[in-house]
């Protein structure tokens, strides 16, 4: 790739992406620009090189199905890119590439391969673009959820599911989207797919927890079945990113009294703990302790008569609290009372 860059390749094969090139050639041109952009360096001169725009073109209704899978892939790879990102979307790529997520649309995706790939491309380009703020609501209103939740589904290959679910992870994040991930039927398909691996199970119980810190929505992530799986993935197997996504989640559904009961009749206490121990990321450590006291303070002895106090060890207890105060007293905030005592009054 180096040799093909040096000798000036770049902006010839830009060149040739151009309307009124033979689209033989444009396909040829934009696999080689799709090739070269997985190198970051590269990314960045190809868009330099005013890629951007005519790649853009080329999703659009009307081109040829292997040019628009060429043209989509380059996008997946140079939206990998926080200065292209903001190119991408500037040349109108994402009402686009919410088009190309669609089943049996639009007409020039020719066969059920050339229009999984595409959707795996899109959905790709989508969730690198779904990873800067700014582009959470316009990608979200552009009718993005319910084409990548219908992704989810079995039927879809796995990277598409990969994608998918990191788009709507990433989309999670906004608290405006969370009405319309959850209403277009998003929890049970994410819940199913904590039951993948790699970034596909991260994606999902990253986009589970940030949908339970909507208080409603905490409620619709536990009915579905969410906790006892996340409590299993919770395990000392567990990869420092899942681990770090699940803290989240746990600690998301536990502000719920209910929730925090079924997380600790399902197991969660002895996980949490192996979580604190110093070995661990210190943030890590800090998302477990908050989410042990405020299963702690969750505790409502007139509607679960002793239950959590049961199973919670006071010294496990203890530690979770300690981390917790000096977060607390470093940032200046107060935490909530745990059975009925102030932090001052356990000795902190």
């Amino acid at each position: 790739m180096a040799t093909i860059v040096a000798a000036g390749a770049i902006p010839p094969l830009v060149k040739l992406l151009s309307p009124g090139t033979k689209a033989d050639l444009q396909c040829y041109a934009a696999g080689i620009l799709a090739s070269l952009a997985q190198d970051a360096e590269y990314a960045v001169t190809i868009a330099a090189a005013g890629a951007v725009p005519r790649l853009v073109h080329l999703i659009k209704p009307g081109t040829a199905s292997d040019v628009a899978n060429n043209a989509a892939v380059a996008m997946l790879d140079l939206s990998k890119n926080d200065v292209n990102k903001v190119t991408i979307a500037a040349a109108g790529a994402i009402p686009l590439l919410v088009k190309l997520l669609r089943p049996g649309s639009p007409a020039h995706l020719v066969g059920p391969r050339s229009r999984a790939d595409v959707q795996e491309y899109a959905a790709g380009a989508l969730m690198n673009l779904a990873c800067t703020p700014e582009f959470q609501a316009t990608i979200a209103a552009a009718g993005a959820v319910p084409h990548l939740v219908l992704l989810l589904g079995p039927g879809s290959p796995a990277e598409v599911r990969k994608y998918a679910s990191g788009a709507l992870c990433a989309l999670s994040r906004n608290e405006g989207n969370a009405a319309t991930i959850a209403a277009a039927g998003a929890i049970p398909p994410l819940v199913k797919l904590m039951g993948a691996t790699g970034d596909t199970q991260e994606h999902a119980v990253g986009a589970l927890g940030e949908l339970a810190f909507v208080a409603e929505y905490a409620v619709t992530v536990a009915a579905a079945g969410a906790i006892p799986p996340l409590v299993r993935l919770l395990g000392p197997s567990a990869a420092p990113g899942l681990r770090r996504v699940l803290a989240k989640a746990l600690g998301a559904l536990s502000r719920n009294a209910d929730n925090a009961v079924t997380l600790v009749t399902a197991g969660a206490i002895p996980a949490l703990g192996r979580l604190l121990v110093p070995a661990n990321p210190y943030n890590t450590r800090v998302v477990a302790a908050h989410v042990i006291t405020q299963i702690a303070a969750a505790d409502d002895p007139s509607k679960h008569p002793s239950i959590i106090r049961e199973l919670l060890p006071q010294e496990l207890l203890l530690d979770a609290l300690r981390i917790v105060s000096d977060v607390g007293k470093a940032h200046g905030f107060t935490a909530p009372k745990v059975h009925g005592r102030s932090f001052a009054e356990w000795g902190f």
